[in-house]
């Protein structure tokens, strides 16, 4: 499967790394304008006491000018805004990481294929968003299944993966025309993910060979031809369920899977 390492997971520390530069915005803004504070304190002081010195009124009018409180009052409400949003993102995406990384155990339990894709989604953002945008579309009320769902999880990712490679490998990075689509369905006895892209698509030669395990057409270094073996092996044998594709080349891929609701 498609492992997580540091360098796919950095999202959080350039979250956080935004944000302290706006808490950096906010400290040296706080100490001019305690500096301005003080120093219309000591003229209101004079002033009271029938005392004003010219130095002082022309000190406090050059720091009114250094601090520029028009700009600070347009300016300060939007640095906390983001650096409140940059806490929360960074929250969001450590639990996400959590429970994705950390499961609790590999038996099968009662589990909701929604909130796991969200999960995966959320920590696999860093990967796809420089590369395709992403179309989410969730079954409401979709039945729970019993599984793993660490495993699923992974399976999950490891097509997202695959997707933003096909449609790197057409678009390139950064086009605005890569599509990644994610979406769920239910019936009476099965519950059926879809993940898309109108990536490069997969040649009529090689269908036969894509789940086999080892087999790749990416350079090395790249991909190791377990992923989608794996996968298939996880949803086929451990889950009862099915993993099969619609392509077509420099159309795009979709990869179903099929997970039984009992």
């Amino acid at each position: 499967m498609h492992p997580l390492n540091p360098r796919r997971t950095d999202a959080p520390i350039k979250i956080l790394e935004k944000a302290n530069s706006y808490q950096s915005v906010l400290k040296d803004s706080a100490l001019e304008l305690m500096e301005l504070q003080n120093a219309s304190n000591q003229l209101i002081d004079g002033v009271s006491d029938g005392a004003v010195d010219p130095d002082q009124v022309a000190g406090v009018k050059q720091l009114q000018k250094d601090v520029d409180l028009e700009y600070l009052s347009e300016e300060l409400p939007l640095a906390f805004d983001q650096s409140i949003d940059g806490v929360k993102r960074v929250a969001t995406i450590v639990r996400a990481m959590k429970d994705f990384a950390n499961p609790v155990s590999k038996e099968r339990a009662s589990a909701n294929l929604n909130e796991a894709i969200q999960t995966t989604l959320t920590i696999t953002q860093n990967e796809w968003r420089k590369v395709a945008s992403l179309n989410v579309d969730l079954a409401e009320d979709l039945p729970s299944i019993t599984c793993v769902v660490s495993e699923i999880n992974q399976v999950v990712l490891n097509l997202i993966i695959n997707a933003r490679d096909a449609v790197e490998d057409r678009h390139g990075k950064g086009s605005d025309q890569g599509r990644i689509g994610v979406a769920t369905t239910y019936g009476a006895d099965f519950v059926t993910i879809r993940i898309s892209d109108n990536g490069c698509g997969i040649p009529t030669e090689i269908h036969e060979r894509i789940f086999d395990p080892f087999f790749t057409t990416k350079e090395v270094g790249r991909g190791s031809g377990q992923g989608l073996a794996v996968a298939h092996g996880v949803i086929t044998q451990q889950h009862g369920g099915s993993l099969c594709f619609e392509t077509a080349v420099d159309e795009g891929t979709t990869f179903i899977i099929e997970l039984p609701i009992r």
